[in-house]
């Protein structure tokens, strides 16, 4: 495996989603901002999610709140080297300022770091989908993100994650012609993308903190101008729509058995014990086929205890996996699980 870090932070800036649907997504979002402060305690801002809030978030919330549209394209542009999008993407919370300060260059450990940061994604992409392809990880560059090359395509932070759990996805639902997937805590958008991408007709529902689900709005609109992509509190007919991005708390209006399969990464585990029991109690009733999730097993809140309806699911399998791994750690704290309804049909 030839993989180089050249050229990594060259600038991809590319024009996204326009002004007119950034204004829309503001719009929405201070609807959102609004419903979250009325909401249950269990959706507010917690836990890992509070010191990103606390250092790196006042910018892009300010400019929201006060409908300052240049300023939010231009920060989404470049969303992947702006704090707003910390801890979405990247090696750790001081990403930007380590790797993207044109007067300091980046240590030779920080480069070292990284480079085996990507040696990881690109490896288990690799063992995870043999005879795949390199160029089904190349995405468009919207959100200017940094990259590493391998086989001379350039690939996009989270692309070798993201891609091989949308293939894992794609082979679960693959006897539905219309599968309705939802994600709770969608980051940026990566997964998304790829779901939309490669599952024909799939319907694709995300869940995020109103700041996220912001920024996952335009990165989608940016990628699929061509779909019906619909925002929380929007009229629109029921059901109509190709991606519909929601507000955390506004999971609560979904209805039972109304999605083939839930999927989160790494965020149920980062919440407060409560919020960790509402969203599974939750999903748990809306997942008609498949709860499939990657999380801690070490950390406060263990995966193993997630209050999953073992009534209405079983544990097909519960996974070591690295695909979280620090190169300077060596203990599997990830793990996947998968399971499946016992009412499924497929």
């Amino acid at each position: 495996m030839m993989l180089s870090i050249v050229n990594a932070f060259e600038d991809r800036t590319t024009p996204g989603a326009s002004l007119a649907e950034i204004e829309k997504i503001a719009l929405n979002y201070r609807q959102w901002k609004a419903g979250q402060e009325r909401a249950d305690p269990v959706y507010q801002v917690s836990r890992e999610w509070l010191p990103i809030y606390e250092k790196y978030m006042h910018e892009v919330m300010q400019a929201l709140r006060e409908n300052q549209i240049e300023k939010l394209k231009k920060m989404y542009e470049g969303f992947f080297r702006h704090p707003l999008s910390t801890g979405l993407h990247g090696l750790h919370f001081d990403m930007v300022e380590t790797y993207m300060n044109p007067e300091v260059p980046a240590s030779q450990e920080a480069i070292t770091l990284y480079l085996e940061s990507c040696a990881i994604g690109a490896r288990n992409f690799l063992l995870t989908c043999p005879g795949t392809k390199v160029s089904k990880l190349v995405r468009p560059a919207i959100g200017n993100p940094y990259s590493y090359t391998i086989e001379g395509h350039s690939i996009f932070p989270c692309a070798d994650y993201h891609y091989t759990f949308s293939e894992k996805i794609s082979i679960l639902l693959k006897q539905k012609s219309n599968p309705v997937i939802l994600e709770l805590g969608g980051g940026f958008g990566g997964m998304a993308y790829y779901c939309m991408r490669e599952i024909p007709n799939a319907k694709y529902i995300c869940v995020d903190l109103p700041e996220n689900a912001a920024l996952q709005a335009y990165y989608l609109k940016s990628l699929f101008p061509e779909k019906n992509i619909r925002l929380f509190g929007e009229k629109f007919e029921k059901n109509n729509f190709d991606i519909l991005v929601i507000p955390n708390y506004a999971i609560e209006s979904m209805d039972e058995n109304s999605v083939d399969l839930s999927f989160n990464s790494y965020s149920l585990a980062e919440m407060g014990k409560d919020t960790i029991e509402q969203y599974i109690k939750i999903i748990s009733k809306i997942t008609r086929d498949y709860i499939y999730h990657l999380n801690h097993v070490h950390w406060e809140v263990s995966a193993d205890n997630f209050p999953i309806d073992f009534d209405k699911f079983q544990l097909l399998f519960r996974n070591p996996t690295n695909w979280g791994k620090d190169p300077r750690k060596y203990k599997l704290d990830q793990h996947e699980f998968l399971y499946k309804s016992k009412n499924s049909t497929i």
